[in-house]
């Protein structure tokens, strides 16, 4: 193959990763668990509601 061929190739495909990467960042910006009263993310991973939600989530309910 060419040079400009590989460089081509190249470009592409390090465009095409990086476009993914954001395509899961902004994908789980959008999951991200939310304060039911203030609408921001959550910071604390051991709070009660979240536990409760996470083993809703497990048993299937929603």
């Amino acid at each position: 193959m060419s040079a400009t061929l590989d460089t081509v190739l190249v470009v592409f495909t390090v465009v095409l990763a990086i476009g993914y990467l954001a395509w899961r960042k902004l994908r789980s910006a959008r999951r991200a668990n939310r304060d039911w009263s203030s609408g921001h993310a959550e910071v604390c991973d051991s709070c009660p509601v979240l536990e409760i939600r996470k083993a809703r989530l497990r048993a299937g309910h929603r």
